[in-house]
């Protein structure tokens, strides 16, 4: 995963993780990555931020048929999401970008 799109995703989950456990206790966000999803015919990798305490969940797609965008779902874990997603450029997401997803999300 070093040195992938993904990869470098889970960085900057990792620095908002980090920021987030430091300014909210009560968030303790939970960064996950899926990357066998080609081996049952999805074409794309997705990365999850899930909070515990909420159940709510991110979940964040890299789809290879559009490497430059990513696909975003704010919902919870163990429900069925809407189908509301957002899309955003990939080069516009850093770590800022998802402490604030995780923030209103989560918080």
């Amino acid at each position: 995963m070093e040195g992938t799109k993904l990869g470098a995703l889970m960085d900057l989950a990792a620095d908002a993780q980090r920021l987030i456990q430091h300014d909210y206790e009560q968030i303790d966000p939970i960064v996950g990555a899926h990357t066998r999803l080609r081996e049952k015919g999805i074409p794309g990798d997705v990365m999850t931020v899930d909070c515990p305490r909420s159940g709510k969940r991110i979940i964040v797609m890299l789809l290879d048929a559009n490497p430059d965008q990513v696909v975003c779902t704010f919902g919870y874990k163990d429900k069925d999401d809407t189908d509301a997603h957002f899309e955003f450029s990939y080069a516009d997401i850093n770590a800022a970008t998802i402490y604030h997803w995780i923030e209103r999300h989560f918080s």
